[in-house]
């Protein structure tokens, strides 16, 4: 099996792709929507995070109170 590609270029394409333009050219979002995107989008920062991804890490650590992050 292939492994994933956690580049930089890969992140902000499927970023990109979560928020949509939903996401920047709406006013509002149904809650069930917003939620969904938001666990989407969390659980792609934290992939890439914990693959050192350097975007995604810098995202967890300036979204401390969203990320608990521990070096190991």
């Amino acid at each position: 099996m292939k492994k994933p590609n956690y580049t930089n270029a890969e992140f902000i394409e499927k970023l990109a792709n979560a928020l949509g333009d939903k996401f920047f050219l709406c006013d509002m979002l149904c809650q069930d929507e917003l939620f969904e995107m938001q666990g989407k989008i969390a659980d792609l920062i934290c992939d890439y995070a914990n693959n050192d991804n350097r975007l995604a890490r810098r995202m967890t650590l300036k979204l401390s109170k969203t990320f608990n992050t521990q070096l190991v």
